[in-house]
């Protein structure tokens, strides 16, 4: 699977430290490239801030920050259309996640309700996940929720050299 759009929030006490990715596209591009101090570390560090919290299960802030949001979009091996979204609140809770393939929703989670489409019931069914962790971290199984793995795979795949 690989990454092919990314968007990014971080909201903070004062906002002259806000950090907003608009929409960067990625498709093809295995190589960032740029003048000092336009933030090509700050877009690869927060992939790897992305995959150590899909493959630690925790999620860490730093001072003053009151709210983050991602949104990510994959091309899966199978070519299919892969988007998530999360955002997180102050207090490290979920405030919201998302993920669809191919325009099939499989997950929709906000503060009141969370739905997830299990594979063995072949519908969505309703849960209610802690509101500091992941579904994919509370409901991983390969038969009934195949759809996480593609995000976990990739996760566990990202590997940060910094020199």
């Amino acid at each position: 699977m690989k990454l092919i759009s990314i968007k990014y929030k971080l909201r903070t006490d004062s906002n002259s430290n806000d950090w907003i990715l608009e929409d960067l596209n990625l498709n093809k591009i295995n190589l960032i490239v740029g003048q000092n101090a336009i933030g090509k570390s700050s877009v690869i560090r927060l992939l790897m801030k992305f995959s150590e919290l899909i493959n630690n299960q925790i999620f860490t802030y730093a001072f003053n920050q009151t709210f983050v949001e991602w949104s990510l979009i994959f091309l899966t091996d199978k070519n299919e259309k892969l988007e998530y979204y999360l955002a997180i609140d102050h207090e490290s809770d979920i405030h919201s996640e998302y993920l669809q393939i191919d325009g099939q929703l499989l997950l929709d989670r906000n503060s009141e309700n969370t739905s997830l489409y299990s594979y063995k019931e072949n519908k969505l069914v309703t849960i209610k996940p802690p509101s500091d962790r992941l579904v994919l971290h509370i409901r991983r199984d390969i038969d009934e929720y195949p759809y996480f793995e593609n995000l976990i795979e990739w996760a566990q795949g990202i590997i940060l050299f910094e020199f």
